[in-house]
């Protein structure tokens, strides 16, 4: 039986299965993302300027005209967009649109930059992954089988395989019951 995509199968002996699927278009990108949460600064209020630190180590990833999507505290159920204007070695400044005016200096952001994207590609369940991130494991007439992969981007919870023998809709095992 195959599963729809993403959702995940309580069955086979305590194992719990995920899906291979594939990531179909461009609006569902596989994106490797670089979160972190800052304050708002506002130098005019139709435009507020972000000003966030940066992970010495994703600085040199970060580059102007990425794209940026963001929530505050105080309004949870929207996301704002903006785009790296500045990064700097130890933060970055983040320009972003505020037409209706709901944005306010000193509000709580929680920013997404998309430092990597991939469209048309295999992603597997992170839970998947053995800890070395070598391989997966799938069923194979009724017990756990060890499959060599090769991993590309994550986005924290699924990773591109960027070489593997499974196809699209494999059952793989992402944990015990």
């Amino acid at each position: 039986m195959r599963l729809p995509d993403g959702l995940i199968d309580r069955g086979c002996g305590g194992l719990t299965q995920g899906i291979v699927f594939r990531v179909p278009s461009q609006a569902d990108n596989l994106e490797q993302l670089y979160k972190q949460n800052t304050e708002i600064i506002a130098q005019s209020l139709r435009e507020m300027q972000i000003e966030a630190p940066l992970d010495p180590r994703d600085a040199a990833r970060v580059r102007s005209g990425m794209s940026v999507s963001f929530a505050v505290d105080a309004l949870p159920r929207r996301r704002f967009l903006g785009e790296v204007r500045e990064p700097r070695k130890a933060a970055v400044v983040i320009a972003a649109p505020n037409a209706d005016l709901v944005l306010l200096p000193g509000m709580t952001a929680k920013l997404r930059i998309v430092l990597e994207s991939r469209a048309n590609v295999l992603k597997v369940p992170n839970a998947a992954l053995d800890g070395a991130g070598e391989r997966v494991w799938v069923l194979e007439a009724g017990k756990p089988k060890p499959v060599a992969v090769r991993l590309g981007v994550t986005d924290g919870v699924s990773t591109e395989l960027v070489h593997s023998p499974l196809a699209e809709g494999a059952q793989v095992i992402i944990g015990t019951l």
